[in-house]
């Protein structure tokens, strides 16, 4: 299935899943961590 991960981001910068089930994996999101990745290229 293709079915999309939505996360929403609260203003106490924490991160709240949509759907209780990865359709990657197949994992419970409700147990565990969900961590933000920032990705930058170098200034200049």
């Amino acid at each position: 299935k293709n079915i999309p991960i939505v996360l929403i981001h609260s203003n106490k910068g924490e991160l709240y899943a949509i759907y209780a089930i990865c359709p990657h994996q197949r994992g419970n999101l409700a147990y565990g961590a969900l961590g933000g990745l920032t990705e930058a290229k170098p200034t200049g």
